[in-house]
């Protein structure tokens, strides 16, 4: 049986997505053995118990990590557009267990619907991260706010052939990071960088190791459903669906951003975008 080690990063706010996102990754992953990793500030005992409580509906094992508030430095604690918990997963190698070569890190915000057994396996051998293209890079010169402001900041630093990726599914080779990076480095880049980071540790991630990222097909693994690949959803294609940014299904303003990106595409037909909406009801109900 495979086995996946998958880690996630969660405040009591985010619990009932966690879990929406627990019951598809397991409900499309029935051949794994699945262990979850939780990073997090603030959860207490009851708080944990309601993520465990679906883990092992699925039969996998849940084990978790209090990072203290302070352990992401002051600089994370002066962004406040999204909360300091998405520091953590770049510090996961100071809290999960040595003989773990690996673990993929995914965003509360999506759903899994298919098998990622495959991706999770892959040769990273020479690549401390993989990863796939963020939305300012296949959208391209499309109104994604803050995408233009972004865009200058990212040229800055990274080399025109290098595309930015997403951080939101991240399949970190936690055997090569640990020998290359502590940390307290990782740490003190955050503070250097301070109010550059626009997308938090996502930007410090392309910032200092574009070199060290495999790409990822983002049709298949990070596909944000206002994107014009596929115009249906079937199983397993795409296997992964994020929610990013402002594209919350549930939110009353859903509809409000999505559509806007499909009258751009005449092409496009809101059918995607529906059925990306129902499949994340159909798992936030269970």
């Amino acid at each position: 049986m495979n086995e996946l080690n998958i880690l996630v990063s969660t405040d009591r706010n985010y619990i009932p997505y966690t879990n929406t996102l627990l019951h598809s990754l397991f409900d499309n992953n029935k051949d794994c053995k699945i262990s979850i990793h939780v990073l997090h500030s603030s959860l207490d005992e009851a708080d944990v118990s309601l993520i465990d409580k679906v883990v092992k509906q699925y039969g996998g094992e849940l084990f978790s990590y209090k990072v203290t508030a302070d352990r992401v430095g002051k600089t994370a604690d002066k962004i406040k557009t999204l909360p300091k918990e998405t520091f953590f997963r770049l510090l996961c190698m100071e809290y999960l267990p040595e003989h773990i070569e690996r673990v993929l890190y995914l965003d509360c915000d999506i759903i899994v619907n298919g098998s990622i057994k495959e991706m999770y396996n892959i040769d990273m051998t020479g690549y401390m991260f993989a990863a796939a293209d963020d939305y300012i890079e296949v959208l391209g010169g499309l109104p994604v706010i803050p995408a233009l402001e972004q865009r200058a900041v990212v040229d800055k630093y990274i080399p025109k052939n290098c595309k930015y990726v997403n951080a939101g599914v991240l399949l970190i080779n936690l055997e090569y990071l640990r020998k290359a990076v502590t940390t307290e480095e990782i740490i003190t880049m955050i503070e250097e960088f301070g109010d550059q980071l626009v997308f938090h540790d996502q930007d410090l991630l392309n910032y200092v190791f574009y070199e060290h990222i495999l790409h990822l097909d983002y049709s298949i693994y990070n596909y944000f459903p206002v994107y014009w690949k596929w115009e249906d959803l079937t199983p397993g294609i795409p296997a992964i669906i994020h929610y990013g940014g402002v594209f919350k299904p549930w939110k009353d303003y859903y509809y409000t951003y999505c559509n806007p990106f499909i009258e751009l595409y005449k092409g496009r037909t809101v059918r995607f975008v529906d059925q990306a909406k129902e499949l994340y009801d159909k798992y936030a109900a269970m």
